[in-house]
C-alpha cells in the first residue's frame, strides 16, 4: 500500500510540474495588452471664493498636462474681485493667466513654444447702477518658439520664430459715448540657421519693432467724431539661400527686405475721413542668378477731404548681364569662310589697280607744275597767270 501510495503521490506531482511548465511555455505567446494613453490632468493649486456682503474675491491656480492638443504643461491662473452694493458705485475687476508649453513634431520639424498670455476686464459704475459705465479690458500676450528642422526642404538646424510682446488696450463710456482701442507690437523676430544635405546652405534674420496704433471716437447726439491714431511699422529682413538652398527659395541667393509703413485717419465725422495720410513706403532688393532687382514703393498720400495731395512712386528696376555670344556665331562654317577668302582676293585686287591709279595721277601732278613753271620763266609772267 504504501508502494502503490507513494506511486500514485508521485504521479500527481509530476502531472502537477508539467502542468506549470506548460502554462510558463504558453505565456509568452498571449497577445500583448493594448497600452491605454493617460488623460488631461489638472491638479488644483490653489482655489477659493470668498464672500463678504457686497465684496466677493475669488483665486484660482492650477497646473496641468496634456490639456491641449500638443500640450506639454500648462499653468492657468484667474482671479475676480467684485463690489455689487445696492447703493453707491459698483465695479468687478476679473484678470486670467496662462502660460501653455508645446511640443509639436511633424516629419520635418519640431516645435517647441511658450506662449503666455494676460488678459483683464475693468468694469466701474461711479453712480451705481443707474449711472454711466466706464471698461477697459487690457491684454498682453508673447509667443517663443524653438524650431528643430529634421530634412525637407528646410534641410537641418535651428531655427527661432515669435514675438517679444503685444499690447493691447480696449475701452469706453457711456453718457456721452465714447469708445477707444489700440494695440502694439514692440518687437517680433525670427531666424533660421540650416544646412541641406544636398550641398545648401540656408540663413534668414528678421526683426520688427511694430506700432499697431489705435483710435477713439466720441458720439454727441446724432454726430460721431472719430480719429485713428498714425499706425504703421518698421520692418527689415534678410535672406541667404546658397547652393541647392536657393531652389527653396525662389531663386534668390540673397535678398534685403525694409518696409517702414504708416497711415490712419486723423479726423473723421460719421465715418466718413476728413484728414487721412498713407505712406506705404517698402523695399525688397533680390538677387538671383544673373539678376539683381530692386522693388516696391516710396511717397505717399496726404487727403483733405476729397483733395489728394502727394502720391506714391512705383520702384521696379531689373539688371541683368548681357548675354555672351553663342558658340555658333563665332566658329565660321566653311562656306563662310570660302566667301570670306573671294571677297579678300577682290578686295586685294582691287586695291593693286587703285594704286596703280593713284601712281599714274601723281606722276602726272608731278610735272605739270614743272612745264608751268618754264612758261611763266619764257613769258617773264609768275606762275599764277
Amino acid at each position: 500500500m504504501q508502494t502503490v501510495l507513494a506511486g500514485m503521490a508521485t504521479s500527481v506531482l509530476a502531472a502537477g510540474l508539467v502542468t506549470a511548465n506548460s502554462d510558463v511555455a504558453r505565456r509568452p505567446s498571449a497577445p500583448a495588452q493594448p497600452q491605454v494613453a493617460l488623460a488631461a490632468t489638472t491638479i488644483p493649486i490653489i482655489d477659493f471664493d470668498w464672500i463678504l456682503g457686497p465684496l466677493r474675491v475669488a483665486r484660482k491656480l492650477t497646473i496641468g498636462s496634456g490639456v491641449s492638443p500638443n500640450g506639454l504643461v500648462s499653468l492657468d491662473g484667474a482671479a475676480d474681485t467684485w463690489w455689487d452694493a445696492s447703493v453707491g458705485p459698483t465695479g468687478e475687476v476679473k484678470s486670467s493667466f496662462t502660460l501653455p508649453v508645446t511640443l509639436a513634431q511633424t516629419a520635418p520639424t519640431a516645435d517647441l513654444g511658450f506662449e503666455p498670455e494676460w488678459k483683464s476686464s475693468v468694469v466701474f459704475s461711479p453712480l451705481g447702477a443707474a449711472g454711466p459705465t466706464i471698461d477697459f479690458a487690457p491684454d498682453l500676450t508673447s509667443k517663443f518658439h524653438l524650431i528643430e528642422y529634421r530634412g525637407g526642404v528646410e534641410g537641418y538646424g535651428f531655427g527661432v520664430t515669435g514675438t517679444l510682446l503685444q499690447a493691447g488696450l480696449q475701452g469706453g463710456a457711456t453718457s456721452p459715448v465714447t469708445m477707444f482701442g489700440g494695440s502694439v507690437t514692440l518687437g517680433e523676430y525670427k531666424t533660421q540657421l540650416s544646412v541641406l544635405p544636398s550641398g545648401g546652405l540656408k540663413a534668414s534674420f528678421g526683426f520688427a519693432p511694430y506700432f499697431g496704433g489705435g483710435g477713439g471716437s466720441i458720439q454727441l447726439g446724432t454726430t460721431k467724431i472719430g480719429t485713428t491714431l498714425p499706425s504703421g511699422q518698421f520692418k527689415a529682413e534678410t535672406k541667404l539661400c546658397l547652393g541647392s538652398a536657393a531652389a527653396s527659395c525662389g531663386g534668390v541667393i540673397a535678398g534685403v527686405s525694409i518696409s517702414a509703413m504708416l497711415g490712419g485717419a486723423l479726423l473723421a465725422i460719421n465715418s466718413k475721413d476728413v484728414l487721412s495720410i498713407d505712406f506705404p513706403d517698402s523695399l525688397t532688393v533680390e538677387l538671383k542668378t544673373g539678376s539683381l532687382a530692386v522693388t516696391g514703393n516710396i511717397g505717399g498720400t496726404v487727403t483733405i477731404g476729397t483733395t489728394k495731395l502727394g502720391g506714391v512712386i512705383p520702384i521696379n528696376i531689373k539688371i541683368s548681364p548681357p548675354a555672351a555670344a553663342s558658340a555658333s556665331s563665332t566658329a565660321p562654317t566653311a562656306e563662310t569662310a570660302a566667301a570670306q577668302k573671294s571677297v579678300k582676293s577682290a578686295s586685294a585686287s582691287s586695291n593693286a589697280t587703285s594704286r596703280k591709279a593713284v601712281a599714274g595721277k601723281g606722276t602726272a601732278s608731278t610735272k605739270s607744275p614743272k612745264a608751268g613753271t618754264k612758261r611763266g620763266a619764257k613769258t617773264g609772267r609768275s606762275g599764277r597767270d
